[in-house]
């Protein structure tokens, strides 16, 4: 019986050591990590340019309205008759610039979340594509405090992103 127990023990150890060696072998034996600087990606990302671009287009027009406006309000200025437009033409003015600056602001966290969206996903295909298992960046919020410069990825995964942005 108590050989038995032995043989069982003995069998079992084995069985435990060889399981715990294929578990260890098929473990990968080092990452493959890097690391991006985030705000020079999203800088030269194309698709931010683009949508900067559409920003500034937008921002302009505004501009121009006010411009305008701001023009009727100077002739308006000079003849006295015309007080209570002048008035109502400033009002007008105010709330315009107002809903510009509003507008200006929600459209630019908005392109900036769009851009990043699409970052992220082109970040993310970079890294399965090329063998990482890690991708970090490095934006001096604490989370890459130091990273050896030969681990930058920056480069190549703007290169990377511009190339799918453009359809490649």
């Amino acid at each position: 019986m108590k050989q038995n127990l032995t043989l069982i023990l003995t069998g079992l150890s084995i069985l435990l050591a060889g399981f715990t060696l294929l578990q260890t072998r098929s473990l990968p034996t080092s990452a493959k990590n890097g690391y991006i600087q985030n705000q020079k990606v999203f800088a030269a990302f194309a698709g931010t340019k683009e949508l900067e671009k559409r920003l500034v287009i937008a921002q302009q027009k505004q501009k121009n309205i006010l411009d305008s406006l701001a023009s009727l309000i100077q002739l308006t200025s000079q003849t006295p008759s015309s007080a209570l437009t002048n008035k109502q033409l400033r009002n007008q003015y105010q709330q315009l610039y107002t809903q510009y600056e509003q507008d200006g602001q929600a459209l630019n966290q908005q392109y900036t979340a769009q851009a990043w969206k699409q970052l992220n996903q082109y970040i993310r295909e970079f890294g399965q594509q090329n063998g990482y298992q890690f991708i970090y960046g490095a934006d001096g919020t604490g989370g890459v405090m130091y990273a050896d410069s030969t681990y930058d990825l920056t480069d190549p995964v703007t290169t990377y992103a511009n190339k799918k942005y453009a359809g490649e």
